[in-house]
């Protein structure tokens, strides 16, 4: 009979460390930078659309799934925004008098905002998903789940659980690398250039399929811009008299 295998203690392994090209650093995160400066004003011009759509009341565009998308969409340029201005510039160097007024309060928010986006992000995605499979699954019912009370319900499901659970998350993230994860050794900067990439295409990502996959609010930009004519169709009724 084998004996069984000795445990062992990872907080006593050599830590294993990473090292990163600079220049490979330098071209990832002025790529990433160049994709955030077409993509920001992108998403707020999409955004636009959008809400003017809500306030007139605009078929096909006024239904809870493209409100959902609004208030996700929130979330998106919240996180992108304080990737670069939580994280990037201060790397780089900019607004240095800004960052040194706040000092280590700055830190904080930064680091709230980031974890607790990522939450609401995960949480927009469920709750889109909800929205799709309840409006295939039992259409007949699908004004009556996601209209009024309900509606807001579903929009604190994105936002609240974010903002809650954070400081466990963070916690717990503290933990796991202080005592359990010793054995790889990230830096501060390594581990933010991989957060922040990830970060930015998660966000990023949500404007590019809308315009896309959505017939209806490509069509309504299109018009919008003029660059698409609206077509209206006249139906002709012929009155039949009868002679009795």
């Amino acid at each position: 009979m084998t004996s069984p295998p000795e445990l062992v203690d990872v907080t006593t392994l050599n830590p294993v460390e990473f090292e990163l090209n600079p220049e490979l650093v330098y071209v990832v995160e002025h790529l990433f930078f160049a994709a955030w400066c077409f993509t920001v004003p992108f998403y707020i011009f999409l955004m636009f659309f959008m809400i003017e759509a809500q306030r007139k009341g605009v078929a096909d565009l006024a239904s809870p799934f493209f409100k959902i998308c609004i208030t996700s969409g929130v979330i998106d340029l919240i996180t992108l925004l304080n990737n670069y201005f939580g994280a990037v510039f201060a790397k780089w160097g900019f607004f240095h008098s800004f960052y040194l007024f706040f000092g280590i309060s700055y830190a904080h928010l930064y680091l709230y905002i980031a974890w607790s986006t990522g939450v609401c992000q995960a949480m927009s995605v469920s709750v889109l998903a909800t929205n799709r499979l309840s409006a295939i699954l039992v259409p007949q019912r699908y004004q009556k789940i996601w209209f009024g009370r309900n509606f807001w319900v579903a929009v604190s499901l994105q936002f609240v659980p974010g903002f809650i659970v954070v400081g466990v998350q963070l916690t717990l993230l503290l933990f796991f690398s202080l005592k359990v994860f010793k054995f790889i050794s990230f830096t501060v900067e390594q581990f933010y250039i991989f957060y922040n990439c990830m970060s930015d295409i998660y966000a990023s990502v949500n404007p590019y399929l809308l315009l896309i996959f959505s017939d209806s609010l490509r069509s309504y930009i299109l018009i919008r811009l003029g660059l698409k004519k609206v077509v209206t169709r006249t139906v002709t009724v012929n009155s039949i008299h009868c002679k009795i």
